[in-house]
């Protein structure tokens, strides 16, 4: 249908359906695989059990055992979210940057 039969159903009071036929929405498949799964297993290995622990630790060393593309503190900020929402764990990173 086009733009201009439209027109002329609206104004002669037709209905006009947009809606197109869909399929059921399916759900989407999960692999219970998080993207931070990798960086907890590093974080694991040398901190050991994360639940309810706070870990202090300079930007260098943790690009070493997280490495990230973006060399900032930012660059870890998801990770920081998703420890402390799921293990309680709280991780201060600062660098040399950082001010006091």
């Amino acid at each position: 249908m086009d733009i201009f039969e439209n027109f002329i159903r609206l104004f002669s009071g037709e209905r006009i359906s947009n809606q197109k036929q869909s399929k059921p929405l399916e759900k989407p498949k999960e692999s219970g695989k998080s993207k931070y799964d990798d960086d907890v297993k590093a974080l694991q290995d040398k901190y050991g059990d994360l639940n309810d622990k706070k870990i202090t630790v300079q930007l260098q060393e943790l690009l070493d055992v997280v490495p990230r593309e973006r060399r900032r503190i930012e660059a870890y900020s998801g990770l920081r979210t998703y420890l402390k929402n799921t293990y309680g764990c709280v991780l201060n990173i600062s660098s040399r940057k950082t001010k006091i």
